[in-house]
This record gives C-alpha cells, sequence and structure tokens, in this order.
C-alpha cells in the first residue's frame, strides 16, 4: 500500500461499500427472498446500473457503447416523470433484484429501487421513497415515501423491506415495510446508534452498531436484544446457514516503516446457541483496513491476507507545498483468498501483480465485483493519488477476470 488512510477515508469507503458488500446466493442468482441493496447488481450475467436520470443495463462482456436503457419504451426519453423509471438527478440511489419475483416473472428483474424525488418537476424540495420497478411490464409503484432523510441501504427478506435511514444525530434508524407498502414498523434506538443490517434468518433479523456490536430483533422491529462483541465494525459480520459469521482478534499484523498494518481473526458460531457455544475459529490474519475486509457470495467469503511488502520511505507534498514522509508498499490485497463455508476450504482466487485492493464492491451469481490501484513502486516520484481505478467482475466458475468500464459504483 501506498498512503496511510485517514479515518474519514476509512468510514466513506466502509459506507460505499458496505451498502453493497453482502450476498446470500443459491443456484447463481439472488436468495429467493434475501437481497442486499447495491449500487450495481449483476443478474442473469448481466449488469445493472444507475445511469442519468434512470437505469441501464448490458452484458458484462458488452462495451458501453453497447448498454440498453431498462425502461423499455422507444419513445420515452427517460429524463421526466412520465417515464417509469425516472430517478431524478440525485446520487443518493441504490438497487436490490428480487431474485424470486424475477424467476417468477419470467425471469425479467424485479427490482427495488431507493431514490430522492423532487415533489414535483419545477420543484427543489423533495423526499426519499422505495419503488418497485417490474422490467416486464415496464411499470413502477411506490412501495414508500416521504422519507425526509437519506437510506443508507435496505434488505429484502420475504415479504419485507428493511431499509437503514441516516438521520444525522438521532443516528442510522432501522425501519421496515412489507412490499406491499403496508405495516410499517421503526427499531426503538433512544441512544442513536449508528445500526448497520447484517442479514435475517429463520424470521429473525440481526444488525450491528458501526463499532462491532450484534444485536437482534423480530421481524415487526419491537425487540431490540444484544448478541455479541465483536471487532466487525461497520458491517463486516454475514448470516448464512443457521451460523453468524463475524470477526474479532483485531491487532497490529506487521510494521512498514511507521506504518501499521492491522489484522484480524474470522469467526463463526450457531444462532441457536449464541451464548452458550464457543465461538469456532474459521480463518486467521485477515487484512483489516481495507473494508469490508470479509464479503460473502454464495457459500463462501471473500477476503485478503495480512502479509504486506515493504517498498521503501518515499514522500508527497501536502497542501503547503511542504514535503512529507510516507511509506511505499504492497499491502497484500493484490491476492484475494475464498474461504468455502460449508466445506472449511481456502483458496487463492484471484492475483493481481502490480496492484493492490481498493473496496470490494460485491458480488452475485458467480461475479464478485471490486476495483483495484496500481501500487507506486518508485519512491524518487512523490506520490501521486489515484483518481481513476478499474473496476473488475471476476467469473468464480470460469476464473475469467473482466474489466468492467463505463461504470461506476
Amino acid at each position: 500500500m501506498i498512503r496511510k488512510i485517514s479515518g474519514i477515508f476509512i468510514v466513506f469507503i466502509v459506507f460505499i461499500s458496505f451498502i453493497s458488500c453482502q450476498s446470500q446466493t443459491t443456484d447463481g442468482i439472488e436468495n429467493d427472498y434475501n437481497a442486499n441493496s447495491k449500487t450495481i447488481q449483476i443478474y442473469n450475467n448481466r449488469l445493472y446500473y444507475f445511469d442519468g436520470t434512470t437505469v441501464a443495463y448490458r452484458r458484462l462482456t458488452d462495451s458501453p457503447e453497447n448498454m440498453e436503457i431498462l425502461c423499455s419504451d422507444s419513445l420515452c426519453g427517460h429524463a421526466s416523470y412520465s417515464c417509469p423509471l425516472f430517478l431524478g438527478w440525485s446520487p443518493s440511489r441504490i438497487m436490490a433484484i428480487d431474485g424470486e419475483e424475477s424467476r417468477k416473472n419470467n425471469n425479467y428483474p424485479i427490482i427495488y429501487i431507493s431514490h430522492w424525488i423532487a415533489n414535483s418537476e419545477s420543484s427543489r424540495d423533495g423526499s426519499y421513497r422505495i419503488i418497485r420497478y417490474n422490467s416486464a411490464k415496464n411499470t413502477s409503484e411506490v412501495i414508500i415515501s416521504n422519507i425526509p432523510n437519506p437510506i443508507a441501504f435496505f434488505y429484502l427478506y420475504k415479504n419485507y423491506i428493511f431499509y437503514v435511514t441516516a438521520d444525522g444525530d438521532a443516528g442510522y434508524n432501522i425501519h421496515s415495510v412489507a412490499k406491499d407498502g403496508r405495516n410499517k414498523y421503526s427499531l426503538d434506538n433512544p441512544n442513536n446508534n449508528l445500526y448497520i443490517l447484517i442479514g435475517a434468518e429463520n424470521d429473525t433479523l440481526y444488525y450491528s452498531d458501526w463499532f462491532g456490536n450484534i444485536f437482534l430483533s423480530d421481524l415487526q422491529l419491537k425487540s431490540n436484544s444484544f448478541v455479541i462483541q465483536t471487532n466487525s465494525a461497520m458491517g463486516a459480520a454475514y448470516i448464512y446457514d443457521g451460523f453468524l459469521y463475524y470477526a474479532n482478534d483485531y491487532g497490529i499484523a506487521a510494521i512498514m516503516g511507521t506504518t501499521e498494518i492491522m489484522n484480524c481473526n474470522f469467526y463463526r458460531i450457531p444462532l441457536d446457541n449464541l451464548s452458550d457455544i464457543q465461538p469456532e475459529k474459521l480463518i486467521e490474519n485477515v487484512f483489516y483496513s481495507i473494508l469490508p475486509y470479509c464479503f460473502q457470495v454464495k457459500n463462501r467469503l471473500y477476503y485478503c491476507a495480512a502479509l504486506p511488502e515493504y517498498i521503501g520511505l518515499g514522500h508527497y507534498y501536502a497542501a503547503n507545498n511542504e514535503k512529507q514522509d510516507i511509506d511505499f508498499y504492497y499491502n497484500s490485497t493484490g491476492t484475494i483468498y475464498s474461504y468455502n463455508m460449508e466445506t472449511g476450504e481456502v483458496r487463492v482466487e484471484i492475483e493481481n501483480d502490480g496492484f493492490d485492493l481498493l473496496s470490494f464492491f460485491g458480488g452475485s451469481g458467480d461475479y464478485i465485483i471490486y476495483d483495484l490501484y496500481r501500487v507506486q513502486t518508485d519512491i524518487t516520484k512523490p506520490y501521486g493519488n489515484f483518481d481513476e481505478t478499474p473496476l473488475f467482475a471476476f467469473n468464480i466458475v470460469s476464473k475469467e477476470q473482466i474489466e468492467i468500464t463505463g461504470v461506476r459504483p
């Protein structure tokens, strides 16, 4: 790695990554009723992403010029309220594809989208809402609207949509609404915690705060029960097949010059016995600073090991043009590993010589999505910030790595 990550930068990267990192899948499509919101989605080997005021899609191997607008009306301009998929210009947009509903829809995606919308085409005032778009019928319906603050992320489970609103000093608050727009609930949050959704199983919702404390609740959000304290800061915990997977044992793995490289270990514990059974250690020496440091696709956890390589002491110029020292090193995230949660198998998935990982952006079906940056190795030159980093999709089955151009999460 070639930079020290400031606390503010970590929070920003974690927040952006988290809304796109978690996914449970079974047969290459999102699980029957579990789906997390992301800024980009893959469904049936097609990439769905926001483009201008609407949603576009294309095959993963296509160039940007071959993208199509999801709204199927050939006469629609997609830039006004007459378009069923007009989302406005606000960048605060995320989506989730419901696998079960989509399969019943002849594999035409059913997409839930949260976004800001103006009160009218001439208004500068507005609010946030969640809509359901049926790509077979080219129709949208509003599930819930008039939400005053941004929706940070949401999660589909059975007939529920769980969503988190960023409410400033009042914290990040969890709410739920049925997919037909009825029965809205909110979790009590007297301490103004910053809550993050983990997942749901057996009609129980699991969530954490930004410090790794994990909680559970019933689906109507009437209870708030503490489960376990972990180092799964800002959401790097997962629910899969009756187990809670989480990070712990946060510590220093190595020192590169004067820069500390942090690591953790990953554990699991059965959901039906969270208090009486000793947690099982699964993975050691997981690289901690690029977050989320683990993410789940199908039955695998993907992660990087904390095995950095020092390059040397370089320099950069501060805003006042004062020369400052900085450690140059590979942070070891150019190699991505996977852990099979059913067999315990660990294997190397991806090796990117000369690159390190900037962030995971999620996964769906047979693909994981991430971006990389080329490590600067010439310590005689001042450190240069990376403005453009390539985005990749990696096929877990074929091992093919595809660079995705023209799309940014």
